[in-house]
């Protein structure tokens, strides 16, 4: 369709597209970051994280107070989620953040735990999904955390992607289409909660972010290897790579 960021963009199951370079999604002022899938579960801007027109349109949050949130997003599948992110990161963690220097970069949260998310700290960032329930506190052996791979890739373009495979039960972990991570978990996917951008909603505290994200794809699948490298290849030219 080419409706969201080019017509290489895969589409089948995208259910939140975010993009600072489209002026039907973001246009370069204001509080609303608009979702471009049919869903429409649009990102509400606090604090005024900063518009610049660089590399087509990003939005920088100052790791301060800078977030955004969408309201209640019901994802659920019986097949996975695909997580996509282009990022710049200026700082990997926060010293003032009770969660041992985390700070959130996207969180599923219900407002207390993070279901799935992707934070970062002194070792990078990294992806981490729950086996709990939402409506429960998660163990700490629930869980699994994956890294993406990039403790010294501060101040450069990264396209970060998770994915999980309800059929395989595998969580992979994509670096500009490098597979990093692979792990498995036994979940039943489901879940109905807020997604935060730069921050995370946890019992720690808020841990805002300072990151520059011009774009975000969440998906209710896993994509393939193909697919991952195929979206890449689509916006790779807006950041020089």
């Amino acid at each position: 369709m080419g409706v969201y960021s080019g017509t290489e963009i895969s589409e089948e199951g995208l259910v939140l597209c975010l993009d600072a370079a489209n002026p039907r999604s973001y246009g370069g002022s204001g509080t609303t970051w608009y979702d471009l899938t049919n869903d429409e579960k649009n990102i509400t801007l606090i604090n005024s994280p900063s518009f610049s027109s660089n590399n087509s349109g990003i939005l920088t949050f100052d790791g301060i107070d800078d977030y955004g949130y969408t309201n209640a997003t019901d994802i659920s599948s019986d097949t996975g989620l695909t997580i996509s992110i282009w990022l710049y990161g200026i700082k990997w963690h926060l010293e003032n953040c009770p969660c041992v220097n985390n700070a959130g970069i996207l969180d599923w949260s219900t407002g207390y735990w993070n279901m799935a998310s992707i934070n970062s700290n002194l070792g990078g960032p990294y992806f981490t999904l729950y086996a709990d329930s939402p409506s429960e506190t998660p163990s700490t052996i629930n869980r699994k955390n994956i890294s993406f791979g990039a403790t010294n890739q501060l101040n450069q373009w990264l396209n970060l992607v998770a994915t999980y495979d309800d059929t395989s039960k595998e969580i992979k972990t994509y670096n500009n289409t490098n597979l990093v991570g692979n792990s498995s978990i036994q979940i039943d996917f489901s879940i109905s909660a807020r997604v935060h951008l730069a921050r995370y909603m946890r019992h720690c505290g808020n841990c805002p972010s300072n990151i520059i994200m011009p774009q975000i794809k969440i998906y209710n699948r896993a994509l393939s290897a193909q697919e991952i490298t195929q979206n890449f290849k689509a916006t790779r030219g807006r950041f020089g790579l």
